[in-house]
């Protein structure tokens, strides 16, 4: 037995039963997924993409689903914690 993991294990088999491309293509849908089902988790890593200059305040906007004013009080806050309630609250559709 090899020390793949479980989750190494499921990526393979979706990939050899052909219902994935690639081991990357079932690991880009499950991110997707994961930050749409994760208001929290698509603030923060806006917020982070923002701040690095990677992406504009207006795409950090749409990607939250937030107002580009909300995101940009929040990123300038040290604390991404105390924006999540208050810039995304009624933003996501």
């Amino acid at each position: 037995m090899t020390d793949a993991t479980f989750a190494d294990q499921e990526i393979t088999a979706l990939v050899r039963l052909g219902l994935y491309r690639s081991r990357e293509e079932v690991i880009s849908d499950a991110v997707r997924n994961l930050l749409l089902n994760n208001r929290s988790l698509r603030l923060e890593l806006a917020l982070d993409l923002f701040k690095t200059d990677e992406v504009s305040l207006g795409r950090a906007a749409a990607d939250c689903r937030a107002g580009s004013l909300a995101v940009s009080r929040c990123a300038a806050r040290t604390r991404h914690s105390d924006c999540d309630r208050s810039a995304v609250r009624g933003h996501d559709g």
